[in-house]
């Protein structure tokens, strides 16, 4: 699978084009751990601080990691041959530096400079939707809101949460920076006007909310802006 298919089965599956979790996915840092061997560097690090090191993983990864779900990456290497299997499709689709199998999203493959033809194999092309970390990511935060076809009743957002979100944001849209707001909306992150969770909303001025209704702002930006107003 290559970038124009990534990108279209996000586009039909109302998705943003890259995984949003991208930044804190243990399975893309074990990915390009394993497969540009960073132990061999320095056997003292350990992944993340190599990785950390490297430029390759933000500073706050240990905190707001997401684990590993099932099956762990692996790679077998052999002088004239490897073979991988359960790693992020995402680092060989767009990650030249660090793939396998540059500019192909696959979980699986192999080489061998013995096959006749074709030396590197894709054995299993993926999207980042069909990984578990993904959808375990979805599930906790009930963003599978967003697919529901069902009508949502729109639930009164509580004073208190209210308030938490306004000092969250600093009296600023999170977005432009405009201070001069008469009067800031509330953004249901996944869309489901029926989770008033303080993690799903997000306070913002009615014109960047304009912008993200119209697609102008995706939801991985949206996701990731959150994640920084944590901190």
């Amino acid at each position: 699978m290559e970038e124009s298919e990534y990108y279209k089965i996000s586009k039909e599956n109302d998705l943003p084009l890259r995984c949003p979790i991208l930044n804190y996915c243990s399975r893309r840092a074990w990915t390009i751990y394993l497969f540009s061997e960073y132990s061999k560097y320095d056997p003292s690090l350990n992944m993340v601080q190599a990785l950390q090191k490297a430029g390759e993983i933000p500073k706050d990864f240990e905190k707001n990691e997401i684990l590993v779900q099932g099956e762990s990456p692996s790679i077998i290497r052999g002088s004239d041959n490897y073979y991988f299997s359960d790693v992020c499709p995402e680092v060989n689709l767009f990650d030249g530096m660090n793939a396998m199998i540059s500019g192909k999203a696959c979980s699986k493959g192999d080489y061998d400079k013995y096959y006749k033809g074709e030396k590197n194999r894709v054995l299993k092309s993926q999207h980042f939707s069909e990984c578990a970390e993904f959808n375990k990511y979805m599930f906790d935060n009930d963003k599978i809101g967003k697919k529901r076809k069902t009508t949502k009743r729109r639930k009164a957002i509580p004073s208190r949460i209210k308030s938490l979100l306004q000092k969250e944001i600093g009296s600023e849209c999170p977005f432009c920076k405009n201070e001069d707001v008469d009067h800031f909306q509330i953004h249901h992150i996944n869309e489901n006007p029926e989770n008033n969770k303080k993690e799903n909303l997000l306070m913002l001025c009615p014109n960047c909310h304009s912008k993200i209704t119209k697609g102008d702002i995706n939801m991985e930006t949206v996701m990731k802006r959150k994640i920084e107003l944590k901190k």
